[in-house]
């Protein structure tokens, strides 16, 4: 059998055979739901929906302070995360808290200053900056985050 060893930076194979013109072709090499997204320093799985300014995110925690990509092209005006290893709360960015807050979504209190969630970081049309805390990137776990971009008409985050 022939072993082709695929490097994690190329999101897709492109093959050809040398033996026979016009043969070859391309393979994504994701195995899983999404497309693999290489803009932030967590690699992540981003399903993006850039016409209704939603995506879904999926990366693995670091526990160091991080960027992972999104995949809007737009500057998120709402970002959502969640431990999906733990029994963790939600940690929530809005453009109007600022960066150096969380909104708890799961119970009433108000507005929490950490830099221990988006290390203190506005999100970027690419990226958006997470910290050290378990809500965000707690090391080895599995984390979900849900992007929001404003559509004039469609969608307004305030």
């Amino acid at each position: 059998y022939t072993r082709i060893t695929v490097a994690s930076g190329a999101p897709t194979l492109y093959y050809y055979c040398t033996a026979h013109s016009g043969m070859g072709g391309q393979a994504n090499t994701n195995s899983t739901f999404g497309s693999s997204n290489f803009s932030g320093s967590i690699q992540s799985t981003v399903s993006a929906n850039t016409t209704a300014g939603f995506s879904i995110v999926s990366y693995t925690g670091t526990g160091a302070n991080a960027t992972v990509g999104h995949g809007l092209g737009a500057v998120p005006k709402l970002v959502i995360t969640k431990n999906r290893s733990n029994a963790n709360g939600w940690g929530v960015y809005h453009a109007s808290v600022g960066n150096t807050k969380s909104t708890p979504l799961d119970d009433n209190l108000a507005a929490q200053t950490s830099s221990a969630y988006w290390n203190n970081t506005t999100p970027t049309s690419s990226v958006f900056s997470v910290s050290t805390g378990n809500d965000v990137n707690r090391s080895g776990d599995n984390m979900i985050a849900y992007c929001f971009v404003e559509k004039t008409g469609y969608s307004k985050f305030g």
